[in-house]
């Protein structure tokens, strides 16, 4: 259903009220419209000017026709219901930025898996770190800057035999 063909609210009270008390339709008169609209498509229509067996049928259905959108008007007020708690339930659901499940490593954004239902792993200090934005090469309060890597010997290169730099 498209949101065109969505009644509005208003449009559903004029709806109810023109309904009255009209009992929702059971499976069993539902069978019996399809049946009906069945028969009046297959019946030959050109053997009669006038077509009392399609009157007929139009009648009844039309008698028939307050319990079958009592129905559908129930059914489109609980899928708004429906709706409304998906809509619900999603807003609970934080979107973030993607992560690989540990367990069956699909791509997410929400916090929970949507194929094994494991939660986000917390993000470790080290990876906020990293991630800092700062700007700021300054250790803070309580750290020390790192020790530079030594590699190949360049640090030894760089500097005299009594180890001052160069």
């Amino acid at each position: 259903m498209s949101a065109r063909d969505k009644l509005t609210p208003e449009q559903r009270a004029t709806l109810a009220e023109q309904l009255g008390d009209a009992l929702p339709a059971r499976n069993s008169l539902l069978m019996s419209f399809g049946k009906s609209v069945q028969d009046r498509r297959d019946h030959d229509h050109t053997t009669q000017r006038e077509d009392w067996y399609c009157l007929n049928l139009a009648a009844y259905m039309g008698e028939r026709a307050a319990p079958v959108l009592r129905r559908l008007l129930d059914a489109e007020t609980e899928i708004d219901g429906l709706r409304a708690r998906v809509a619900e339930l999603e807003a609970e659901l934080r979107i973030g930025p993607p992560w690989k499940c540990p367990v069956c490593s699909k791509e997410n954004r929400r916090d929970v898996c949507m194929i094994c239902e494991t939660y986000r792993p917390e993000p470790d200090n080290e990876a906020e770190q990293e991630k800092d934005t700062s700007g700021g090469c300054q250790p803070s309060e309580g750290e020390s800057t790192p020790e530079p890597r030594v590699e190949d010997g360049a640090l030894a290169r760089a500097t005299n035999p009594d180890g001052a730099r160069q």
